[in-house]
């Protein structure tokens, strides 16, 4: 089991930059579900996209999340990826549309 811990974004500016902090960044509907476009957490160990993707299932109940994308500090990476301390996770849905 994962254990990681969600500061409150309004918190972050405040803060020192804090090595083990990863932000999430939410598009479209991923977005919408969580209320949020992003989300500040602090790793308690090393994780990969797998892991982080599963972590987002167990809290949020993005069940979507196992189809979009996923770039770690602008780069579009696999779920084999390990995240660092200080990267930012942007999760990425399909474009749809006509």
């Amino acid at each position: 089991m994962i254990n990681l811990k969600i500061l409150p974004i309004q918190k972050e500016n405040q803060r020192k930059k804090n090595e083990r902090m990863i932000t999430i960044l939410l598009f479209a509907n991923l977005r919408e579900e969580v209320g949020s476009e992003r989300l500040v957490i602090i790793e308690k160990r090393e994780m990969n996209v797998h892991q982080l993707k599963k972590w987002l299932k167990d809290n949020y109940q993005l069940q979507s999340v196992d189809k979009v994308m996923v770039a770690i500090n602008e780069e579009f990476v696999t779920d084999e990826e390990i995240v660092k301390a200080g990267d930012t996770v942007a999760f990425i849905p399909p474009v749809s549309g006509g």
